[in-house]
């Protein structure tokens, strides 16, 4: 498979032939990278938000990465490209109501009401609506005592909290099963 990497301007920085090592890791709340091992004839720094594009998804770079050389004419890389969901892990998922960004608090609500604090906190370093909230469970109100989590662990707790997973399709936040085809 050839992997077109992109710098964050959306310029071609550099193509590769990906070895068959080469993994897409889709994990259940977990994670969702790629891990993309080949060689290249030049030295190529990636940095941060560099980027390849796969079935639609935008999965970058987290931290800069210098090949190593592997002899005169070749450079070995081993680099990993995260999906947008691994942006929570940086997010700090905050009560964001009138105008208080407040890192502990409770919040009581439905299953939905948790997500759309995610979704606004996610929102949030965006700059404008990218997230969005997908399926949700029907659950009865539940109270979360959130104390300086990201919204990384905020999913989990909510997930945990309502008896079910969480799980993203690109930019769409979805709290259920996980589940997808046709059964057998």
């Amino acid at each position: 498979m050839k992997l077109n990497i992109y710098n964050q301007s959306g310029e071609l920085k550099l193509t590769a032939g990906t070895s068959p090592s080469s993994t897409l890791n889709q994990e259940l709340m977990t994670e969702d990278a790629i891990s993309a091992s080949f060689t290249h004839p030049f030295f190529v720094l990636l940095e941060v938000n560099d980027y390849v594009l796969l079935e639609g998804v935008k999965y970058s770079i987290k931290k800069e990465y210098k090949p190593k050389q592997k002899n005169m004419q070749t450079y070995s890389y081993s680099v990993k490209f995260y999906a947008p969901i691994h942006d929570a892990e940086q997010v700090m998922y905050l009560n964001l109501t009138d105008g208080a960004y407040e890192p502990q608090f409770s919040l009581n609500g439905s299953p939905k009401a948790h997500l759309q604090k995610w979704v606004e906190n996610m929102n949030r370093i965006c700059g404008r609506e990218v997230w969005s909230i997908g399926d949700v469970v029907v659950a009865d109100n539940r109270t979360i005592e959130y104390n300086n989590v990201t919204c990384w662990d905020a999913a989990t707790m909510i997930a945990e909290a309502f008896g079910t997973e969480w799980w993203t399709d690109g930019f769409t936040f979805n709290l259920s099963r996980c589940e997808h085809g046709e059964p057998v």
